[in-house]
Protein backbone atom coordinates (compact mmCIF):
# COMPACT_ATOMS: atom_id res chain seq x y z
CA UNK A 1 0.00 0.00 0.00
CA UNK A 2 1.60 3.37 -1.28
CA UNK A 3 0.30 6.53 0.81
CA UNK A 4 2.18 9.75 0.79
CA UNK A 5 1.26 12.00 4.39
CA UNK A 6 0.87 15.84 2.97
CA UNK A 7 1.71 18.65 5.62
CA UNK A 8 0.14 20.98 6.37
CA UNK A 9 2.95 23.54 7.64
CA UNK A 10 4.18 23.57 3.56
CA UNK A 11 6.73 20.98 4.21
CA UNK A 12 7.56 18.43 2.16
CA UNK A 13 5.56 15.18 1.83
CA UNK A 14 6.22 11.71 2.91
CA UNK A 15 5.28 8.48 2.80
CA UNK A 16 3.29 7.21 4.88
CA UNK A 17 5.14 4.99 8.15
CA UNK A 18 2.72 3.09 10.26
CA UNK A 19 6.21 2.79 12.86
CA UNK A 20 6.37 6.14 12.62
CA UNK A 21 2.85 6.71 13.78
CA UNK A 22 3.21 4.54 16.01
CA UNK A 23 6.50 6.19 17.71
CA UNK A 24 4.60 9.46 17.29
CA UNK A 25 1.46 8.28 19.41
CA UNK A 26 3.32 6.45 22.26
CA UNK A 27 5.38 9.86 22.83
CA UNK A 28 2.24 11.96 23.07
CA UNK A 29 0.84 9.29 25.33
CA UNK A 30 4.12 8.98 27.88
CA UNK A 31 4.06 12.78 27.49
CA UNK A 32 0.74 12.89 29.41
CA UNK A 33 2.19 9.91 31.71
CA UNK A 34 -0.34 7.33 30.58
CA UNK A 35 1.62 4.15 31.52
CA UNK A 36 4.27 2.44 29.39
CA UNK A 37 1.27 -0.82 29.01
CA UNK A 38 -1.65 1.55 28.24
CA UNK A 39 0.50 3.65 26.20
CA UNK A 40 1.80 0.73 23.86
CA UNK A 41 -1.91 -0.85 23.67
CA UNK A 42 -3.40 2.65 22.66
CA UNK A 43 -0.94 3.36 20.10
CA UNK A 44 -0.95 -0.33 18.60
CA UNK A 45 -4.73 -0.21 18.41
CA UNK A 46 -5.08 3.28 16.26
CA UNK A 47 -2.28 2.01 14.29
CA UNK A 48 -4.95 -1.08 13.44
CA UNK A 49 -7.47 1.75 12.99
CA UNK A 50 -5.71 3.76 10.52
CA UNK A 51 -4.76 0.90 8.63
CA UNK A 52 -8.04 -0.48 8.32
CA UNK A 53 -9.06 2.57 7.23
CA UNK A 54 -6.20 3.12 4.63
CA UNK A 55 -7.15 -0.01 2.99
CA UNK A 56 -10.98 1.02 2.90
CA UNK A 57 -10.34 4.18 1.01
CA UNK A 58 -7.89 2.65 -1.13
CA UNK A 59 -10.60 -0.33 -2.08
CA UNK A 60 -13.11 2.81 -2.41
CA UNK A 61 -11.06 4.54 -4.90
CA UNK A 62 -10.58 1.55 -6.90
CA UNK A 63 -14.27 0.58 -6.66
CA UNK A 64 -14.69 4.14 -7.90
CA UNK A 65 -12.16 4.61 -10.59
CA UNK A 66 -13.44 0.87 -11.88
CA UNK A 67 -16.92 1.86 -12.32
Amino acid sequence: MQVTVFKNNGRNSEPYSIEKLRKTILAACLNIRVPQHSAESAADMVCKDVDNWLKNIQRMFLFIHIK
